[in-house]
């Protein structure tokens, strides 16, 4: 097997409503805007409920088929307190519980174009999928 394929989520911006960031391929290209919850931090000091980002790391991304949206996407695997973490399509941090969601920032903490970034990410883990390569996202603050 070839070596691996590392994805880089670069985080940006936090507030106790959602975390910004930039996702970029192996090359140091930008691949799209990301959204998150807000940091499990900030929701304690503000003592709200919910689980928030997961933590920054480097986790393995595997491709499967999600039972919640009905087709194959990225899943995050052995991510420390969560479960089912994935990379999905959505505009709004409402449009996630712990997932990164993909897009062209419009605004703080909103994006547009979600479903061309995923197809954009989609196809270079295919790519990488197919030269053989395990994938993995390193996610930065």
């Amino acid at each position: 097997m070839e070596t691996a394929y590392y994805l880089k989520l670069h985080r940006i911006a936090y507030t106790t409503d959602f975390t910004d960031g930039i996702l970029f391929d192996e090359s140091g290209n930008r691949l799209s805007d990301t959204l998150e919850p807000p940091s499990p931090q900030l929701l304690l000091a503000e003592r709200r409920e919910g689980k928030g980002c997961i933590p920054a790391g480097t986790y393995r991304l595997l491709l499967t088929r999600s039972p919640k949206f009905g087709r194959w996407l990225p899943l995050l695997w052995k991510v420390p307190g969560f479960t089912g973490i994935r990379i999905h399509a959505g505009n709004t941090v409402a449009d996630t519980q712990g997932c990164i969601l993909p897009g062209e920032r419009i605004a703080p903490g909103q994006l547009a174009h979600s479903q061309a970034a995923l197809k954009r990410i989609l196809a270079v883990i295919t790519a990488a999928q197919k030269a053989n390569r395990d994938i993995y996202l390193r996610v930065v603050e």
